[in-house]
Parts: structure tokens; sequence; C-alpha cells
């Protein structure tokens, strides 16, 4: 079966449909195309798509009307209905990186700190960014691109991961990843947490690793949502390839 993904702009849904990729043609069986990310609702260029990769069965971000003389299935995912998930591969690494580690880490733009970027940049704290576009304030270290490690060494190779508390995938992968989290709320707070973790204490932010891996992983996510559409025939696939990826049995 060949299944074509449209439209999902989103880091996370990207990486949940690469995830199915990479689980359905594992075995040979199936292939998942991603079309372009432009146009996800425009007729003519939905009817050019299925024109060129001839899909038995497209996956939309939006509900779109296919051609009328189209054989081929449409399934309309509703991003906003799907619970948050963790979805960082998971290396077999699990000693620390001497060369990314440090105190506190964040990968992407710590720009969206807002008030709380002062005291990451500007406490003794050693402070460790990567962002592939440059971000000049202190702390940068460059892209990821071509690192190493994986990300999960990375973020467990520093006392404290950072993120925001709006931002729940990023939370579950750095606990998935085996990190310690520090959710900025306000920057006194932020400050004496990130003390805190320096020092050694550990944060639980309401779920553990066991259980993100028991059934909030990327994996988790694909197999609700193929059950859901009837297509049952490629649930064990993923389950499989979540055994090997998650080290769950």
């Amino acid at each position: 079966m060949k299944l074509l993904v449209h439209g999902f702009k989103d880091q996370s849904m990207y990486s949940l449909f690469n995830r199915l990729a990479s689980c359905l043609e594992a075995n040979g069986q199936h292939q998942v195309l991603f079309s372009n990310q432009e146009r996800s609702s425009d007729t003519k260029a939905i009817r050019d798509i299925l024109k060129t990769t001839r899909p038995d069965v497209v996956i939309f971000n939006k509900k779109t009307q296919l051609p009328s003389k189209s054989n081929t299935r449409s399934l309309y995912l509703d991003v906003s209905k799907i619970e948050p998930f963790a979805y960082l591969p998971q290396s077999k690494q699990q000693e620390l990186s001497p060369l990314y580690s440090c105190d506190v880490v964040y990968i992407g733009n710590p720009m969206v700190f807002g008030e709380g970027l002062k005291i990451l940049t500007e406490s003794e704290f050693a402070f460790k960014f990567f962002e592939q576009r440059p971000a000049f304030v202190s702390g940068y270290c460059g892209s990821l691109n071509g690192a190493s490690v994986s990300q999960d060494v990375i973020i467990r190779s520093a006392k404290a991961a950072v993120t925001m508390p709006t931002d729940k995938y990023r939370l579950l992968n750095i606990i998935a990843s085996g990190g310690n989290p520090v959710v900025f709320q306000n920057p006194d707070q932020f400050y004496q947490d990130i003390a805190k973790a320096i020092k050694g204490v550990k944060f639980f932010a309401g779920i553990s690793r066991d259980d993100i891996k028991d059934a909030h992983t990327s994996h988790d996510r694909m197999i609700e949502f193929l059950r859901r559409v009837g297509l049952s025939n490629m649930v064990s696939t993923v389950i499989e390839n979540k055994k090997s990826a998650w080290g769950t049995k």
C-alpha cells in the first residue's frame, strides 16, 4: 500500500509520519510519501500530486475534497486532538558526552523564554543552546547537523534541560531522553530550580520515563490513528518497531 502524507508543517507531526515511514518501509510491504507543504487544500495542487504519486491513501491536515473521479481514500488527521508524544529517536549510547556536557541545555532558539532569557545567558550557569540559525546571545553553540551524538544523549549530558510550560512535546522528549526537566514559570523560580538541578536535584514533571515509553511515544499515537481509520493491517509492524526503538516489551 502507498500512503501520501500532505500538508503537515509542524515538526512533531513530521516526526510522527517520518517514524511511520521508517516502520512500514522496513518490511517492504508499504510505502509512505511526503508531498510539499504548500497549498494543502488547493484542489488543482492536490489533483497534480495524486496524478504524480498515485497513492492508495492520502492523509491530510485539513478537511479536503478530493477530485470526484479519484479512487484514492482520503483521511483527515485533526492535529489539535492528538495528545502530545515523545518523538526523539533513542540512541543506544548511555554514556554522557563530555563534548556536550553543561549545566543547562536547550535545543532551539532560547528567545522563547522571554524574561527568563536573562537568567540563562547572564547567570553563572554554563548554558549551551543549539540552533540551525545563528542566535547571537551568550551560549550559542551552533547547529547539531552532523553532531557526533544524538539529541537524547545531549539532553541527558546536561544537569538541566529547560523548556516552556506550553511545550508539551519538548517536555516529553526531555523526560524520555533521561534528561532533568526544568520548566520556566517565572524568573525567580527558574533561577532557583536550575540551581537545584545543578546541585543534583531531579525534577519530576508529572510523568515518568517508563510511562512515556509505555504509552506516549510517536509509535503509540500512530498506532491509535491507524486503528481509528481502519488501517489495522499496519499496526503490528509499528508495534514491533516500537520495541526496537524504545526498548519496550
